[in-house]
């Protein structure tokens, strides 16, 4: 192979690059903007879509959160800056998207599958940023922290056991009940949601990928959070062990630091 074919593919490879970041960045800023401001109009839903459409839109708070986190990665992503960290925080987004437009609304099937496909292609340019957080044994800890990862993974799992087999307390309020209706209604997302919760707790508790782990119980926990303060009806028991999951994810993303210190520290690969 010649120097000239060498410097053609990696001008192609540079290309490639700022294309699918720039694409990608636009699609979640474009995205973040209209659940604030609702400036592209929505496709007439109908059925099951619809109801899993209103579940969350009754939230109160899912739409705007949404457009928040869509908004600052794709913000990123544009301006080619922290580009593994923007990669990290759109993913279940982007996981969430293919799959609602392939169950759900294939009409809209085309730009998923672009998102897919430029993620995928940015995350395997940068696949040495991702390597801490997806180390298959974590360094060691101390007993309090290994403690706490045994706990949280315990209560993931059961949570997720429980939603699988159908034995998940009942809504506490009429919004919440319109919430669990629609995410019922989607089909795919309460059993993925639970699928989840027990691989992930499961990691914890065997110390086997934790980084992964915490990245994948994060949105969740963010969900409980924000679903006990704006949905459930606010019971102060209920309140204080959201607070305490919270407070024990941040101890674990704490402790293990250094698993993710190169998705904002690594120089990321770009134009």
């Amino acid at each position: 192979m010649n120097t000239d074919t060498v410097e053609r593919g990696t001008k192609l490879s540079s290309r490639m690059t700022t294309l699918s970041r720039i694409t990608l960045g636009l699609i979640f800023c474009l995205s973040g903007i209209n659940h604030f401001f609702s400036l592209l109009p929505m496709p007439a839903m109908t059925g099951s879509t619809a109801a899993f459409y209103d579940g969350l839109r009754q939230t109160g708070y899912f739409f705007p959160l949404l457009g928040l986190v869509e908004l600052a990665a794709g913000a990123m992503l544009v301006a080619g800056r922290r580009i593994p960290l923007a990669l990290a925080i759109v993913a279940p987004v982007v996981l969430n998207m293919a799959v609602f437009h392939a169950v759900l609304a294939p009409q809209g099937l085309g730009i998923a599958i672009v998102a897919v496909a430029a993620t995928i292609y940015l995350a395997r340019r940068n696949r040495a940023a991702f390597r801490g957080m997806l180390a298959a044994r974590a360094p060691g800890v101390s007993a309090g922290v290994r403690a706490i990862e045994v706990i949280l993974g315990t209560a993931f799992v059961a949570s997720g056991i429980g939603g699988l087999t159908g034995h998940t307390p009942p809504p506490s309020s009429s919004s919440a009940a319109a919430m669990m209706n629609g995410l019922a209604a989607s089909g795919y997302f309460l059993p993925a949601l639970s699928a989840i919760q027990v691989v992930a707790g499961g990691m914890l508790i065997t110390r086997r990928f934790v980084g992964l782990a915490l990245f994948a119980l994060a949105p969740i926990v963010v969900e409980i959070v924000a679903y006990r303060l704006f949905v459930a009806s606010a019971a102060p028991r209920m309140l204080v062990v959201a607070a305490i999951i919270l407070v024990a994810l941040v101890c674990l993303a704490f402790a293990h630091r250094p698993m993710f210190a190169s998705l904002v520290r690594w120089r990321a690969a770009r134009a």
